[in-house]
């Protein structure tokens, strides 16, 4: 009887991948036996297609593990990168209003219905900012001027100075227009200085 070969009894070499490719390997097998399980929420009447969209995509994007569903973590570490550092309080109670099931995640519908109330508040705010523009806006030619601009902020604030409008003024111009526009005051946080 002939005597096995050690060829025979060794193991056969496994294709060594790095972590990273291991776990791009787990995610995708994870994903696909996920998605068919995910339907996507009907879009709100009366909502834009670009609006609705935005929604999906961002829970997509902050469903870091990506398994169909938000963890307190996700959520968490979502608001960190889009410069919120929520306390634990803050983060129950959003918590609290998106997790409507009770089953400790945000599903896709579940955060579609958050959203979606968020995206009215947002542009019920949009409304508000044009408006506060416009008041600023005296002679309606879409620009604020600096002398509109020191107008209002130096009225009934005796703290603030022509030279501290001034420089408040360019630092918002910071093209160097010598007018701030629509954009420019949306972008900056002259809205806190102004309504405070």
């Amino acid at each position: 009887m002939e005597s096995p070969s050690v060829a025979q009894f060794k193991k056969p070499e496994r294709n060594m991948e790095s972590p990273s490719v291991a776990l791009t390997r787990k995610r995708e097998r994870r994903k696909k036996s996920v998605i068919p399980f995910l339907k996507k929420p009907r879009k709100p009447a009366g909502m834009p297609e670009e609006q609705f969209e935005e929604i999906v995509n961002t829970f997509y994007l902050i469903d870091s593990n990506e398994d169909g569903r938000l963890s307190k973590k996700e959520l968490n570490d979502a608001a960190f990168l889009i410069g919120l550092n929520p306390t634990t309080k803050e983060l129950d109670a959003w918590w609290k209003e998106a997790d409507i099931n009770g089953d400790g995640f945000i599903s896709l519908d579940e955060y579609a219905k958050v959203m979606t109330s968020n995206f009215v508040s947002i542009d019920i705010e949009r409304e508000r900012m044009k408006a506060a523009f416009n008041l600023l806006d005296r002679n309606n030619d879409g620009r604020i001027s600096l002398s509109e601009f020191r107008v209002v902020m130096m009225y009934n604030n005796n703290e603030m100075t022509e030279e501290k409008v001034e420089e408040l003024f360019k630092e918002v111009d910071s093209s160097g227009k010598g007018y701030l526009d629509y954009e420019d005051f949306i972008n900056s946080h002259i809205c806190s200085v102004v309504f405070q």
